[in-house]
């Protein structure tokens, strides 16, 4: 099912490429990537004990899984036997590292819509023999249906709200959406949301839950930067105190704990 290149270097394909092509004056774009690195290579790599199979094709894969921001984001964790959302799993950077944080006590329900993603990271899954860890294929929202995922060339930024020209579209998926508040669980302990502008739809999907449980979280906000921003006053009307961890200028993390 997948090739791997098991020798494939440590660096992400881009950065090593587009040094290459410079030196003979063809410098390399993304968006020229994905013709030059076939989409069916695959490398598995290891870290902090875990292993991770990327996309050759996709050095987000590359940057997700070594990035300096994700060992960030991980600042909240959970604790054992824990029930976790990873709401925006993508390939199972967190999914994983949660996976092992949880134990065999604890649980990951694993969110991830676009299906060449979530093929990757059931692979991973796999990689790993994990036995605490549910994918589901929905997106979480405000409503029950389908609803339209706009693709971008990054495998990390797919969304439904961001322009075409913020992620750089190159196509588009139909795919399921569901609230978290129809899913009637008995439990949830952490919440993780990556969903790339789409976050305030999850939370007010998922208000009576959210209420009833009262659980800690980790929030990537894509919306307009404010003091006050809108993710933030939500929360707060329902009595939470949110911090925020991490600003990169595109985004801003928030933190619940």
């Amino acid at each position: 099912m997948f090739t791997v290149l098991r020798r494939a270097p440590k660096l992400a394909p881009f950065w090593a490429l587009s040094k290459f092509y410079s030196l003979l004056g063809m410098p390399v774009t993304m968006n020229s990537l994905t013709r030059i690195i076939p989409h069916e290579l695959y490398d598995v790599r290891k870290v902090g004990g875990i292993s991770f199979g990327v996309r050759l094709s996709n050095p987000e894969d590359y940057q997700i899984v070594y990035g300096q921001q994700e060992r960030m984001f991980l600042g909240l964790k959970p604790s054992p036997g824990e029930f976790v959302l990873d709401i925006g799993a993508h390939i199972g950077s967190y999914t994983l590292r949660y996976s092992r944080l949880v134990g065999d006590e604890g649980t990951v329900l694993a969110f991830e819509p676009e299906p060449d993603n979530r093929r990757i990271l059931r692979w991973n899954v796999q990689l790993n023999g994990v036995q605490n860890v549910v994918i589901r294929p929905e997106a979480l929202g405000d409503f029950h249906g389908k609803s339209r995922l706009r693709l971008s060339v990054y495998g990390g930024v797919h969304s439904f709200v961001r322009t075409s020209q913020e992620i750089r579209q190159i196509g588009e998926a139909f795919v399921p959406m569901i609230r978290l508040d129809e899913l009637n669980l008995d439990r949830v302990d952490m919440i993780k949301i990556d969903v790339e502008g789409y976050e305030m739809e999850v939370l007010k999907g998922g208000e009576k839950m959210i209420r009833r449980f009262k659980p800690k979280m980790q929030i990537e906000v894509h919306r307009p930067h404010r003091s006050d921003c809108e993710t933030c006053n939500w929360l707060k009307h329902l009595g939470f105190l949110p911090a925020t961890t991490f600003d990169s200028g595109g985004a801003h993390w928030i933190q619940i704990s």
